[in-house]
């Protein structure tokens, strides 16, 4: 499995007449972003010779009416509750924004963001069931692998009552155990994990609880913005 290469930048600062401007370089030079004031960026990704600004203000309200079109509230929900971390993903081949959202319709999303046309748009989103706050990883949804001190015994665990309708297929790898869970634990893959641990007679059976990260394109990333209610 191909670890993502994610990079925290220093920046270059000048002074203008205006205040600091910093410039960030990533990727060998791949893009570049220069933050001017507090809410305004630019950013060139010289690859695919692309060029554009970011008001973080719009953006944010941008990236909501993204995710409602893919996620709908209900009417009477809010985003009252939710945190919102925008980070700059700079790889050779497809540099993109990506975007960890907490808390929306109690849910934990990591979404992958375009900008085409000045607008926004999710291109894929998964859950973040590590619930971690800031850069992103992708993890493969409705999947979780368990370290088993004892795989038959836990085998036969998971296959009756109370979990056998909330697994639908396990993988064997020497002591290591792969779930393929029911759609219903879909962006709430930590629910079940959280219900793993609660169940005393599995806790001698497991030695460690791990999401399958997904294959992402190695690049640097630089945080963006938090926003927080």
């Amino acid at each position: 499995m191909k670890k993502v290469l994610l990079t925290l930048l220093v920046a270059i600062v000048a002074t203008t007449a205006s205040g600091k401007v910093q410039f960030y370089e990533l990727t060998q030079g791949s893009c570049w972003l220069k933050k001017e004031g507090k809410n305004h960026w630019k950013v060139a990704t010289f690859d695919l010779n692309n060029a554009f600004n970011v008001s973080l203000n719009r953006f944010k309200e941008q990236v909501l009416e993204a995710v409602g079109q893919e996620l709908p509230l209900e009417q009477k929900e809010t985003l009252n509750n939710y945190k919102l971390d925008l980070s700059y993903h700079c790889s050779e081949v497809s540099p993109h924004f990506v975007a960890s959202l907490t808390n929306y319709k109690g849910k934990n999303l990591c979404l992958k963001l375009r900008i085409r046309q000045d607008r926004v748009t999710v291109e894929e989103y998964y859950s973040n069931p590590t619930k971690r706050e800031g850069l992103c990883t992708f993890y493969k949804p409705l999947e979780v692998t368990i370290g088993a001190s004892d795989a038959e015994a836990l085998i036969k665990q998971i296959n009756q009552p109370p979990l056998s309708d909330d697994v639908i297929q396990i993988d064997i790898k020497r002591q290591n155990l792969t779930l393929t869970l029911r759609e219903k634990w879909r962006f709430n893959e930590n629910g079940f994990t959280a219900k793993l641990r609660q169940l005393s007679e599995l806790r001698p059976l497991i030695k460690w609880i791990e999401y399958s990260p997904l294959y992402q394109v190695a690049g640097d990333a630089i945080a963006i913005e938090k926003y927080r209610p």
